[in-house]
């Protein structure tokens, strides 16, 4: 991805969101999930599993809604920023990759993850931009979306978003590597 075409995708996902559910998106067989599938989907498992639901996914145009919470207990944030606590960026960049890595699954394997066939292997390599707007603090649900922007067939970029309290808090632009095992 070039810088041109990195700038153009920022300024796109700093303004409007990724996934506005269609009549394509609402009639999905498989939505919503809950964290048993989304461990269908994804090796990941507590305390790394950020993922709390998918509310949406809309395969024509390869995008995703889902939400995390934020908990107030989570030990993380003990130490970050100790009495006034803010969700550590780098989770919400995990968390934005995580839905990514589940958007890849659903839209590419046609439900392989509930019927029982093998899922590729997914691997996140880079990260192009990350951006941090709005303190992300604990006690609510964030919502989360992501849309594929590139898929070369080999490698998928993805962009995220973060949205807390209706206001866009964090945005990533995200590259994964698809195994062939």
């Amino acid at each position: 991805m070039d810088l041109e075409q990195l700038g153009l995708i920022l300024r796109r996902i700093r303004k409007e969101p990724l996934h506005t559910p269609s009549e394509e998106a609402s009639k999905s067989s498989f939505v919503p999930l809950g964290r048993a599938e989304i461990e269908r989907l994804l090796p990941h498992r507590n305390a790394m599993l950020l993922i709390e639901s998918i509310e949406s996914v809309d395969r024509a145009r390869r995008t995703i809604c889902g939400t995390m919470r934020l908990r107030e207990d989570d030990p993380v944030l003990a130490g970050h920023f100790p009495g006034d606590p803010i969700y550590p960026g780098v989770l919400l960049v995990e968390a934005m990759g995580q839905l990514g890595l589940c958007l890849i699954q659903l839209t590419e394997q046609d439900h392989a993850a509930f019927d029982g066939r093998a899922l590729p292997k997914l691997r996140a390599t880079r990260i192009h931009h990350a951006a941090f707007f709005e303190p992300v603090t604990p006690g609510a649900s964030a919502s989360l979306q992501t849309a594929v922007v590139e898929d070369s067939g080999l490698t998928i970029i993805a962009a995220g978003q973060v949205y807390h309290r209706g206001r866009l808090c964090a945005v990533s632009i995200h590259e994964v590597y698809i195994g062939n095992e």
